[in-house]
């Protein structure tokens, strides 16, 4: 009985449960670490459910999150997280959860010795905001430094001063550095950030984060870390004009020392449109076959199908053929160095057509399309961190987008393609066997939907996918040369362009990772023995030049 009141959470990730006070004092001199680990934290409580959220230390080895009643939060449950990268848990059948007070803290162990920040109550909010994009209006390159504007985001009425965080990422480089933080007291006018770290390379890209929640000791601090790609996704990049010389910019008709501007703008310069070349991901002199990096793991799970990215690593769906495809595995193939970090049990998933990654809840969203999966509208969110499957979330047809301009969205079966993007912060869901997208809001729900022109070619349907601004959609038919398309346009209605990739097999899926478009193909051929070969490979779709 006493086992039953017990207060119980599932975590989904992996983390140790201990009462307050089990692991004694903590030794060793935290004031330093103390002084540098200022964090801030929000939760949201949703009936026996509670989402918290907090920003990363690179510096720490773990984090502890605490829980009590109103009156005591100290005397509570610790759980102890090992994850370095994590930034968001989730507790569920938690008893008033209302009424709990939960509080969170680093930890580094260093020469046996454990320091820990000091605790800090997270602030409840009724939806957990993360990073908005600004406008950009203006950049410029000087002798020494590089000046940076934009325009102010109004903050809502008692929400505080605006905080920006400007990231740097030098040519060449994968990863963003923090080189500096601006507070807006308030206004919505014209911001102003100069640059004056030096440039190892005369190339660079900036981008400006807006911090809508930012509790901390020390406001005017910057994390100086490194700061991964997943922090600036790339379909959030701002400020995207190459950082040159001068002498290089007036060269190509840029900006002169008077402010003016000659020549063609940056915009139309920079305009980027896919080629027909692509290369092959390539280890050890060979091009990469993704399968065989998982051995007897994928056993049975021959046909590739959906994959995306989150700038470390790409996430790849493989299918099982019998059962009429009910299982399917995915696979985490970590980028730097193309090894297989895990590959998840089997999911009931379906057919698993396309995946996207959503970097606000760390999540992996996958579609279905009829085939095993009968008339079932839903998609299914998976944990990207150890990859197992959370829910299932239905997606209801309202009646004013049902009955709306067209019978053929009365009978929809199922989703071939999904795709998040980031700056509209929207989902984009293609219907199985039509040419209609649905556009959904963060809860899943349809907003509008839109129809794109259709492909007088005999093609099939595939992944989609944003990149710099532009629509992208995957065709492909059966293990041909010829017939690997790739769709692209201006935003959902700008005029497509159809281009043809010179690639063997099958095109599955399309995927951003930085400032280049990669892509999945499904090989498969009979060699002379009559046994079908299977090959599963990433390829990087070049640029038009």
């Amino acid at each position: 009985m006493m086992t039953k009141k017990l207060l119980t959470a599932l975590v989904l990730t992996a983390g140790l449960m201990l009462p307050a006070g089990a692991w004694g004092k903590t030794s060793g001199d935290s004031a330093a670490f103390q002084n540098d680990s200022a964090m801030y934290a929000v939760s949201r409580v949703h009936g026996d459910t509670v989402v918290l959220r907090w920003s990363r230390r690179n510096f720490a080895d773990g984090y502890e999150v605490s829980w009590g009643s109103s009156q005591n939060p100290a005397d509570g449950r610790i759980i102890r997280l090992r994850e370095k990268k994590l930034t968001s848990i989730r507790i569920r059948r938690l008893k008033n959860a209302n009424s709990l007070r939960f509080r969170i803290r680093c930890y580094r162990i260093t020469g046996g010795e454990k320091l820990v920040s000091p605790w800090i109550e997270t602030e409840k909010q009724t939806r957990i905001a993360g990073f908005c994009d600004v406008k950009q209006t203006d950049i410029r390159a000087k002798k020494n430094s590089v000046v940076l504007s934009w325009k102010g985001r109004r903050e809502k009425k008692g929400g505080g001063s605006g905080n920006y965080v400007v990231y740097r990422r030098e040519k060449g480089e994968s990863v963003w550095h923090a080189v500096g933080s601006v507070t807006d007291e308030g206004s919505s006018g014209q911001i102003r950030f100069t640059d004056t770290h030096p440039l190892k390379n005369r190339s660079a890209e900036y981008t400006v984060r807006h911090r809508q929640i930012f509790i901390t000791t020390r406001p005017d601090r910057v994390d100086t870390g490194l700061q991964p790609a997943e922090n600036a996704p790339s379909n959030q990049f701002l400020f995207r004009q190459g950082i040159q010389s001068d002498a290089a910019k007036k060269k190509t008709g840029g900006e002169t020392d008077g402010g003016k501007r000659k020549g063609a703008s940056a915009d139309r310069q920079m305009k980027w449109e896919p080629g027909q070349r692509v290369t092959y991901l390539k280890k050890k002199g060979r091009a990469l076959n993704v399968r065989a990096l998982a051995g007897k793991k994928l056993w049975g799970y021959y046909t590739t199908q959906g994959a995306c990215s989150d700038g470390n690593y790409v996430y790849m769906a493989f299918v099982l053929r019998r059962d009429n495809y009910r299982y399917a595995k995915i696979m985490k193939i970590r980028l730097r160095d193309l090894t297989c970090v895990r590959v998840s049990d089997r999911l009931a998933i379906g057919h698993a057509n396309d995946m996207t990654y959503d970097p606000e809840r760390g999540e992996l969203i996958t579609t279905a399309c009829n085939k095993g999966t009968g008339s079932r509208l839903y998609v299914d969110r998976i944990s990207a961190s150890n990859l197992k499957h959370l829910t299932r979330t239905k997606i209801r047809i309202p009646d004013s987008v049902r009955g709306a301009g067209s019978a053929r969205l009365r009978s929809v079966r199922g989703f071939s393609a999904v795709q998040y993007d980031g700056k509209s912060r929207r989902f984009y869901l293609k219907i199985w066997g039509q040419r209609a997208f649905f556009v959904l809001d963060r809860d899943f729900r349809i907003k509008s939907y839109f129809i794109t022109p259709g492909v007088r070619q005999d093609v099939t349907a595939q992944g989609i996918s944003m990149h710099k601004g532009k629509f992208l959609r995957a065709y492909s038919k059966a293990q041909s040369s010829d017939r690997n398309l790739v769709i692209c346009s201006d935003g959902t209605g700008g005029k497509p362009k159809t281009v043809r990739l010179r690639v063997t097999g099958e095109l599955e899926s399309l995927f951003p990772v930085g400032e280049e478009l990669y892509g999945t193909v499904h090989r498969r051929y009979r060699d002379c023995g009559g046994r079908d070969r299977v090959f599963s490979y990433i390829i990087r779709i070049d640029s038009k030049k």
